[in-house]
């Protein structure tokens, strides 16, 4: 679980930014440099851990389990979002007349549109087209802001960092979590046996099977191929235990 102390880290924030208040230059500089110090990486990680081991797991500070607002003031706000990557494609933007900075952290960068509103927030209808001004890549650990509370940085898409990246990481995480599974056997021989928890064992390998599942979908088999590419495997495994290889 995240600790005690980097909660305090958010806290302290939250004291210096309402301090600062309208000193963009001193706000941008805080910011950049909570950022840098690796808190992000460390929160989400924890969480996720958290996530992972109690699927009703709830974060304190109002975060959920893909969003997670660390500060919610009149003046700030401060969230993290979990965001796989995703093809560009159109998509309803949230405005709340405030200027923004963003930062990408983890592999991969995004593509986020510089959008211009009203100048006046009342005058923002739902149902409204925007104007675009520009499309920006951000590459990981950079930083974009907007120059004024009427531009809107909108994620557009997020790249992964090369092709098959989510193939990589999902069998990377089935791999973990056989790993996980030898653990509970007795695979030590130089150490004292203990005794198997069953019910472990059988939570590890519905683990496995997720990430299995997951994969099976990323690659695009479906239970038809599935059966064809099986009998297939199976038909050349029996000849080479009849003729070798």
């Amino acid at each position: 679980m995240a600790s005690q102390s980097e909660f305090d880290t958010v806290k302290e924030l939250e004291q210096k930014l309402e301090s600062a208040h309208s000193d963009l230059k001193l706000v941008r500089s805080l910011f950049r440099d909570h950022v840098q110090s690796g808190f992000v990486s460390r929160f989400v990680e924890s969480e996720l851990y958290n996530i992972k081991d109690n699927p009703d797991h709830l974060v304190r500070r109002n975060a959920g389990q893909v969003s997670f607002t660390l500060i919610n003031t009149v003046d700030f706000d401060y969230t993290i979002k979990l965001v796989p990557p995703f093809a560009g494609r159109p998509h309803a933007v949230k405005w709340l007349g405030e200027q923004q900075i963003l930062s990408v952290q983890g592999e991969g960068g995004a593509l986020v549109r510089r959008l211009t509103v009203p100048h006046d927030i009342n005058d923002f209808l739902a149902g409204l087209l925007i104007e675009e001004i520009e499309m920006v890549y951000l590459n990981e650990r950079e930083f974009l802001e907007s120059p004024s509370p009427n531009n809107i940085l909108d994620i557009y898409e997020i790249k992964e960092p090369f092709d098959g990246y989510r193939i990589f990481m999902l069998s990377s995480a089935l791999v973990h979590e056989a790993i996980e599974l030898q653990r509970e056997t007795n695979w030590k021989w130089w150490k004292k046996e203990k005794s198997i928890d069953d019910q472990k064992i059988q939570e590890e390998i519905i683990d496995i099977w997720h990430f299995l599942l997951q994969l099976t979908i990323e690659a695009g088999i479906d239970s038809k191929k599935l059966m064809e590419i099986y009998l297939k495997k199976n038909k050349e495994n029996l000849n080479r235990q009849e003729k070798g290889y």
